[in-house]
């Protein structure tokens, strides 16, 4: 999923991942933090729903990568991050309600996806509080196309 609050910038997100043949799957943007973090819970009730005897849900239907933008309306990406790791959180209690599990077996079961910040700012700090939130990278903008290409190789599943 990418998530920006500027349409410009996700019209060159999909015109850039239109023409990466190697990419699967879905991809999903929002425009704001609080959908982005609406489109996760959505990702995780259906996993949990279609969740079988053996722990395993949905194929393909939980994020492996998240490129949010830290300046959003509603909530910044940095919040997004937090709120993403706690629905996380309450998903895995969830899950071994419905299904006991061995310790330390949620965490492979239901693992957190990559987070990268993506931003127009360029400030130490920005990169200090996108870390302590989560975020695996912090990308100043623009992203290039070997960039997103090697984010979707590495990450997105």
């Amino acid at each position: 999923m990418f998530a920006d609050d500027e349409i410009f910038n996700i019209v060159f997100l999909k015109a850039q991942l239109s023409t990466m043949e190697d990419v699967t799957g879905r991809c999903d943007f929002a425009t704001d933090g609080e959908i982005a973090v609406s489109l996760v819970r959505k990702s995780l009730e259906r996993y949990l729903d279609e969740c079988d005897s053996e722990g395993r849900g949905a194929k393909g239907c939980l994020y492996s990568l998240l490129v949010l933008d830290y300046s959003m309306p509603n909530l910044e990406g940095p919040e997004v991050a937090r709120k993403v790791t706690e629905a996380y959180e309450e998903y895995r209690l969830k899950l071994i309600e419905k299904r006991p599990m061995q310790f330390g077996e949620e965490d492979r079961i239901l693992p957190l996806p990559a987070m990268v910040c993506l931003t127009g700012f360029q400030d130490t700090s920005y990169q200090d509080t996108a870390t302590k939130n989560g975020f695996i990278e912090f990308l100043v903008k623009p992203v290039a196309l070997e960039t997103l290409k090697r984010l979707t190789q590495e990450y997105a599943k």
